[in-house]
Formats: C-alpha cells, structure tokens, sequence
C-alpha cells in the first residue's frame, strides 16, 4: 500500500506516494502518463507494445509465456516506481512540507534532514 508524502519547493505543493502502487498495477502505465512522466509512460507503453507483439505462439496467437513476463514487469515496476517518482522530484529541489513526510523520507533512505 502506498503512503502518502506531501512535498513543496517555494509556493508549490505536490503530493506523491511511497511504496507499492495498486493504480500502476491495474492501469500499468496510464498513471504515469496522467502524473506527467511522458518518458518513462512512454518508454514503459512501447515495452508492453514490443512484448506483446513478440511473445506470439506459433499460431501467431499472444502466449502465456509473454503474459508472465509482461505481470512480472508490471509488479516490479509497481513496487519502484512510487520511490522513484519521489526521488526524481527531491532532485528537483523539493523539500517534505511536513514533519512526518520528512521522517517516512529518512526511514526510506530518500531524504537527509539538516537538523
């Protein structure tokens, strides 16, 4: 389950998650397109496309075999994406907007207080 982070860089607020996001699993994709991140939404359609495509059986039918591959990749991509997205917005120059973002960013590893 995904935790909720609140994060802010001068007058801007966002909210981003941590952990393992059940919207990605049943969507695959599409919330990240939706959340902005065009490149990797990109990068990540056209895998599933190429799988799809290339994981046929002799009868040019979609294989089970190309079905785990592409669950598998979606539940790794489930579980790191949500940190990952938050990493990428701390590089930014985001900062948690409350106490307790900051110590569930500290408990990932993700974030260094100045205190």
């Amino acid at each position: 389950m995904a935790t909720e982070i609140r994060l802010k860089k001068g007058e801007k607020k966002k909210k981003v998650y941590l952990g393992f996001s059940w919207t990605m699993f049943f969507f695959s994709f599409i919330p990240v397109l939706c959340r902005g991140d065009i490149l990797v939404g990109g990068i990540w359609a056209v895998v599933i496309f190429l799988i799809q495509n290339g994981a046929k059986d002799p009868y040019g039918e979609f294989s089970i075999v190309g079905a785990l591959i592409i669950l598998v990749m979606n539940i790794l991509f489930c579980i790191f994406y949500n940190n990952y997205a938050t990493k990428k917005f701390l590089e930014q120059g985001y900062e948690p907007a409350d106490e307790e973002s900051a110590k569930l960013l500290e408990e990932k590893g993700l974030y260094k207080s100045n205190e």
